[in-house]
């Protein structure tokens, strides 16, 4: 599925929940590529993780992981990566279908660096200052990563609201709509034709009836009966 971007309002979105909350987030692609044309911003600690050949592979993996979980699943998904952090996936879900997804994290949920030791030893990496750099890391608790994930999952509605993120067919469709006197025809590979007009009305048939309203779906209401059944 092809989508339209509106790259600018994406990264203005991102942007207000950094400022709001002092957490980086991104938008991607339903094929897990970025999307937004943001760059996340790295702490010193992932920064020294990532900077072994070891620890760079573990990100790009446990990032998959998290994401194809979350594509399988169509809901939000959060778990702990291997360097003991964090990370959230929602799933951006548009007429039953993935058109994204938007990722966050890097959050400490565990004050007591101990438990990954070996684990930064095995990296090869400094334990003392990589220690020092974990600390730095605002720490998290349950309640916290719940309230993030809330609010990001408003941010997913937000940004579909706002049109910052539609499939190409619909926005061709509203664009020809604006400059069509009736509506459009769409020529379907493979299928019929389909026509969607605006002003509804029936060319086929001649009919046309006006802007809908609650009163013409009620049995109490004279004005949307069927004359055949009254």
């Amino acid at each position: 599925m092809t989508l339209q971007f509106d790259r600018h309002k994406i990264r203005e979105a991102l942007r207000d929940f950094y400022n709001a909350t002092g957490i980086d987030m991104d938008l991607l692609k339903a094929d897990f590529t970025p999307a937004s044309g943001h760059r996340l911003r790295n702490n010193r600690y992932c920064s020294l993780v990532q900077s072994t050949a070891a620890g760079k592979k573990a990100c790009r993996a446990s990032d998959t992981q998290l994401l194809d979980l979350c594509a399988a699943t169509g809901r939000v998904q959060t778990h702990i990566c291997h360097a003991g952090l964090v990370d959230v996936a929602i799933p951006i879900v548009y007429d039953d279908s993935i058109l994204g997804y938007i990722i966050f994290g890097r959050m400490k949920p565990n004050r007591d660096f101990s438990v990954l030791e070996n684990y930064i030893a095995q990296l090869g990496l400094p334990v003392g200052e990589t220690e020092a750099a974990y600390d730095q890391i605002p720490f998290f608790d349950r309640e916290k990563i719940d309230s993030l994930s809330n609010i990001a999952t408003l941010m997913v509605k937000y940004i579909l609201l706002e049109k910052m993120l539609t499939p190409r067919a619909a926005g061709s469709i509203e664009t020809a709509l604006s400059v069509a006197d009736v509506g459009v025809v769409i020529d379907v590979i493979g299928g019929e034709e389909m026509f969607f007009s605006q002003s509804f009305a029936c060319p086929e048939h001649g009919i046309s009836i006006g802007e809908l309203e609650p009163r013409m779906f009620s049995f109490n209401a004279p004005f949307g009966a069927c004359e055949k059944c009254t």
